[in-house]
Formats: C-alpha cells, structure tokens, sequence
C-alpha cells in the first residue's frame, strides 16, 4: 500500500518523497507486465494540487503517457454529508500508455504563434468544460477535472521548458486552474464578464 505517512518517516517532506518513490515502483511494475499496446487505467479521487504533481511525476518518470482522463460521479450529489459541501465528488478516471519515444529536445511551454504547450492545455481544458457540462459538476470537481486534462497534455510533451527552467505538473494545472475559473466567471455572468486571454 502506498501512503504518505509523516509518522513512518518523520516528516512530511519525506513522507512525500517516499509516497512518490512507492507510486513509481508500483507504476514501474505495471509497465513491466502490460503488453505494449496495453493501457493502465487508474482512478484518482484526491483533489490538491500536491497529490496531482506526485502522481503526474510518477506515471512520467516510470515510463507512462496520459492517453485519456474522464470525471465519473463517485458518490451521490444528494448524500447528506455532501450537499451544501465545496468538494469533489467525481473521481477521475485516468488511461495511461507506455510512452515509446522520449523527446530529443524539450518542448516550450510558451511558443510562438501559440504553438507552445501552455496554449495546448489552454485548449484541452477548454475542449473538457464543454464536454463536463452534462455532467453538472461542482465547481472543485470541475477544477479537479481540469487537473486530469492539463497533466494529460503536460505528460505528452514532457519535458517542458520555460526559457531555462523546467516546467512541472503545478504549473500545468495553475493552467487548467485559470482556464476552468474564467469559465466559470463567464457562466456566472451570463457572459457579461469575461477574462481576457493573456495570449
């Protein structure tokens, strides 16, 4: 089983670090038995950012590619514990692939044109709100959501720069974070505010 348990390893910056050294050997193993055209299927319910980025760094660094991410209502929006609650009620569903070729080069996170990877989350973000309104997801369930689109398109890409400094899932999901809030701003507002595109 593998937790971050602060108590085991005594603290909670070491207690991460073991959790995504558990994760990656676990994924690593699973990368090991799968066929090469099979696909790993997860189901992710956590909703900070910190959990996001350890799982993101550990599919990547054992060898994975985020294929698909999908919300799925894990519980009833009308159990009494959860009405009138900011949280998450969907989980995630996330397919992953063995990734093939590695990048000879790092991919930019700004290009030009638009071409650079910050605009492709921008864009598969966008493209996931459409898709999550049947869904009538919560404001942090749909944020979360948005996590599973961002760090897919981080992970097909990976690595990322930023002129000279690295680019990690925390940025990619600030990303989806901005995207997902200017929705629903706009929604709010019948469209009558709306944020405008940095690019």
């Amino acid at each position: 089983e593998a937790v971050a348990n602060p108590v085991r390893d005594g603290n909670a910056k070491a207690a991460n670090k073991n959790y995504e050294k558990m994760m990656s050997e676990i994924f690593s193993e699973c990368r090991r038995v799968l066929s090469p055209k099979g696909i790993l299927s997860l189901m992710f319910t956590h909703k900070t950012q910190e959990a996001w980025e350890t799982l993101t760094k550990s599919l990547i660094n054992s060898g994975w590619v985020i294929s698909a991410s999908a919300p799925v209502e894990a519980e009833s929006t009308h159990s009494m514990h959860l009405m009138q609650k900011a949280g998450a009620v969907s989980s995630v569903f996330i397919s992953c692939r063995k990734k093939k070729i590695k990048n000879s080069e790092p991919m930019l996170w700004t290009g030009l044109g638009g071409t650079g990877v910050a605009q492709q989350i921008r864009i598969a973000v966008q493209e996931g709100l459409k898709e999550f309104e049947a869904l009538k997801l919560n404001p942090v369930a749909e944020m979360v959501a948005s996590y599973g689109r961002a760090v897919r398109v981080l992970s097909q890409n990976w690595p990322v720069i930023d002129g000279d400094e690295p680019v990690g899932p925390i940025r990619a999901m600030n990303e989806a974070s901005r995207v997902a809030a200017e929705n629903q701003i706009s929604r709010i507002t019948k469209g009558r505010i709306r944020v405008a595109d940095p690019s």
